[in-house]
């Protein structure tokens, strides 16, 4: 589809890395060729969100040099009340039929104020089969005036129908350079502690910004660390009353077995001779101590079964089970 030729954007400035996608993106607009439906995949926190927020900023900004981030209709974005534009954004809740009728209603008639109507689906991996099956409509025969934004962890995980008619951008992980660099330019961040953040953010910008933003998220990390740590140190007893606490509701053993995941890919990296590229660099001496104290088949056994654990929980099978024989297998280390 063919829309008016825009100016020059400023997609890439806003954006942190991902330099192919952006540098496409904006010559799509300035040519007037977007796609009418895009699907942009990732793990979480490389900035997919961040993406599809800046290209319906950018295409509906009125300033030479878009986005602006000043003009009426990107204040109204900003603000959550651009009438235009439409946003499906709830990561802990299931996307459906009737939310996807509801928008096909919307987009049914014409913009208000800009030339577009653009709808934001985050997380579309969230979606029912019905509520995925109903977009298809949209997707088949589109409106001129109608953008489609998709975002997923990946294109595997929609219906193939789906991404046949998207045109998918993959953000791949960003270097700990760029993100640091980032960090200090738009967020004053020294340089060593931007370098830190850096690595350990592993390649995801919106980890970093999420850590500067909410101070309490680097001290839960520190806690669930030395949580693996002193399982390590302690017996049976210990660990079956922290396998009980794992399996509340409200308590974040996902975000827990992710973290441990990447200190066993550091003790495995160390063991391997690859200090380099380890992650917890904070954690540079227990890392050591971990791998010199264990042979790389124990190591390689426990990435397995920490994976294996995150798997199951995410398919609900018997979280209970699954938590406990991870934690009562950990290695009995001195500390």
């Amino acid at each position: 589809m063919r829309f008016p030729i825009m100016n020059q954007t400023r997609l890439e400035q806003q954006i942190c890395g991902h330099d192919t996608a952006t540098t496409m993106l904006s010559r799509a607009v300035t040519t007037g060729m977007f796609p009418q439906s895009l699907l942009i995949t990732g793990i979480p926190q490389l900035g997919k969100r961040t993406l599809a927020y800046t290209i319906a900023n950018v295409l509906v900004c009125t300033s030479e040099m878009k986005p602006c981030g000043k003009c009426i209709p990107c204040r109204k974005l900003l603000s959550g009340n651009h009438p235009d534009i439409t946003i499906l954004d709830d990561a802990e809740k299931s996307l459906k039929i009737e939310q996807i009728r509801e928008l096909q209603h919307t987009l049914s008639f014409s913009p208000h104020e800009s030339l577009y109507k653009i709808a934001i689906l985050a997380d579309f991996e969230r979606a029912t089969d019905g509520a995925a099956n109903a977009l298809l409509k949209t997707l088949e025969e589109p409106l001129s005036y109608i953008i489609l934004i998709l975002t997923a962890r990946s294109s595997t995980l929609l219906l193939p129908t789906i991404v046949s008619r998207c045109q998918v951008i993959s953000l791949k992980q960003v270097t700990d350079q760029v993100i640091a660099t980032m960090l200090q330019k738009k967020w004053n961040v020294s340089v060593d502690e931007s370098m830190l953040l850096g690595r350990l953010a592993a390649g995801r910008p919106g980890w970093a910004v999420q850590v500067l933003t909410n101070p309490d998220l680097r001290a839960e990390r520190q806690t669930y660390l030395s949580d693996l740590i002193e399982l390590t140190c302690n017996n049976y007893h210990f660990r079956l009353d922290y396998a009980n606490k794992c399996i509340k509701k409200d308590f974040p053993t996902v975000t827990i077995l992710n973290l441990w995941l990447s200190w066993w890919r550091d003790v495995l990296l160390i063991r391997s001779g690859v200090d380099n590229n380890v992650i917890n660099i904070d954690y540079l001496n227990d890392l050591r101590r971990f791998a010199n104290a264990l042979p790389t088949k124990e190591i390689l056994t426990i990435v397995t079964r920490t994976y294996t654990t995150l798997q199951n929980l995410k398919y609900n099978v018997n979280a209970r089970l699954n938590i406990e024989v991870l934690v009562l297998n950990l290695p009995l280390l001195k500390s």
